[in-house]
């Protein structure tokens, strides 16, 4: 386990969550947040990315789908990771699939192995030039941090050889 990975951040999220139950902070079970957080075989890599964004800098991609019927990007996003930029200008991490009742047809949902649909997506990104993950690692970057966003027609493998590749060089402010 290591600080970008997923399991560290749904680790500390879980002790956190913890904290709060014996600390009295949550009276209810209603209160509790909801376990929606499904890891995957699904790697996402964000290529060639900027001289501007220093070696080690965390990164956040959230993946939108788009919805066919209303014809937009869903706000809400159906998986998103986190990663540092490597000294080879690449970022690199697996999905975190986020279920709720409005993207159950957009993923598998085999329990052991759930699956996002092959489709248009639109990848945000964020990046954390002010280092707001050092003081809270299970914090998700916020408009502030936003870095572009691009669409990809994503097939989603599942292996760390076929992975979703963006160049960092298509994202835009605005789209």
């Amino acid at each position: 386990m290591h600080k970008d990975d997923f399991t560290y951040k749904s680790w500390l999220a879980w002790i956190e969550d913890y904290s709060k139950v014996v600390g009295g902070q949550y009276t209810s079970i209603e209160e509790l947040p909801k376990d929606n957080w499904y890891t995957s075989q699904h790697v996402l890599m964000l290529r060639e990315t900027p001289e501007s964004w220093p070696a080690m800098a965390k990164v956040q991609a959230f993946i939108h789908p788009w919805n066919k019927e209303k014809k937009m990007w869903e706000p809400e996003p159906v998986a998103f990771t986190q990663g540092s930029v490597t000294p080879r200008h690449a970022v690199v991490g697996s999905l975190i699939l986020l279920r709720s009742s409005e993207n159950e047809e957009l993923v598998q949902w085999d329990k052991a192995d759930p699956t996002l649909k092959p489709g248009e997506y639109l990848i945000k990104t964020y990046l954390d030039s002010k280092e707001k993950l050092a003081k809270n690692p299970t914090a998700f970057l916020t408009h502030e941090d936003f870095a572009g966003q691009t669409h990809i027609q994503a097939h989603w493998n599942k292996t760390f050889k076929e992975s979703e590749k963006v160049s960092v060089a298509q994202l835009k402010r605005a789209d």
